[in-house]
């Protein structure tokens, strides 16, 4: 099965509907949707039991969609809703849809991750809220054990990673931050390597969330941070669909992702 992290990096989605069956395929991930959805709310684990017990198409195998899984259903150049109408017309669209994903944030183990269809933001939520559920059928992603490799060293350290073939710059440069746009600035001028980097996009930037290690950084080992007292927030290259002048960030302190002005200081990590 195709890598699900590996949807609109950078490439588009693009599916094949069936809107008698009721299911949408990811022609990128290889993923199944449900396309309809109920009118119900669930909290988390009624999420999951309703996924795990739902018959549709002729399928008993759905179940509720990682983290990274419905990101890939995000669609960051809409908004209200933030997701591919034509393949999603359902109503609840601009709502929070639950993932199967604990979000283990400070100290507190009741909060899992939810995807807001309004405006795309990847955020926690206590697990007793009512939110959506959008089930998924097909293999989950795992994984490999040996995700990351590395070359170089300091300044010219590059990190690849196997699970979605992207590069990333291993060190930062200046961890004080920059703008929006002067992080854009920043990577085209970087020339590690003859150059050719760029910032990622809120998609590729959300890959690097660590789900595995509960109250803690949530950055891979193989990616350093020169001072975690500053702020964790990382520029990505997707604007705000719904805001002028408002760029989305991805904070690795604790792994949600939300848009800002783009005039706000965040720092910014490069990728190829």
């Amino acid at each position: 099965m195709p890598n699900p992290a590996s949807s609109d990096l950078p490439a588009p989605a693009t599916y094949s509907v069936d809107p008698t069956l009721g299911i949408v395929v990811d022609d990128v991930t290889g993923l199944t949707w449900q396309r309809d959805l109920t009118a119900d709310l669930f909290d988390w684990n009624e999420a999951q039991d309703f996924c795990d017990a739902l018959e549709l198409a002729g399928h008993q195998d759905w179940r509720l969609p990682s983290r990274i899984e419905l990101v890939t259903l995000v669609d960051f150049t809409r908004y209200a809703p933030a997701i591919d109408e034509s393949a999603f017309p359902a109503a609840h669209v601009g709502e929070s849809h639950w993932t199967s994903s604990a979000a283990s944030l400070g100290e507190n183990p009741d909060f899992a991750w939810q995807i807001d269809f309004w405006g795309g933001a990847t955020g926690d939520g206590d697990v007793t809220t009512g939110y959506r559920a959008r089930c998924v059928r097909g293999e989950p992603y795992t994984e490999p054990s040996e995700r990351f490799t590395i070359a170089g060293s300091g300044s010219e350290e590059r990190v690849r990673d196997t699970m979605t073939g992207l590069t990333w710059q291993g060190h930062e440069t200046d961890g004080s931050g920059v703008s929006f746009t002067a992080a854009q600035e920043h990577c085209s001028d970087v020339s590690l390597d003859g150059g050719g980097w760029r910032v990622p996009s809120m998609k590729e930037l959300q890959t690097l969330i660590v789900e595995r290690t509960p109250n803690a950084v949530k950055l891979d080992a193989a990616f350093s941070l020169p001072d975690t007292s500053a702020t964790l927030w990382f520029w990505t290259s997707s604007e705000y669909a719904e805001l002028p002048d408002n760029g989305w960030r991805v904070n690795f302190g604790y792994g949600n992702a939300y848009f800002t002005p783009d005039t706000t200081i965040a720092r910014v990590r490069c990728v190829r």
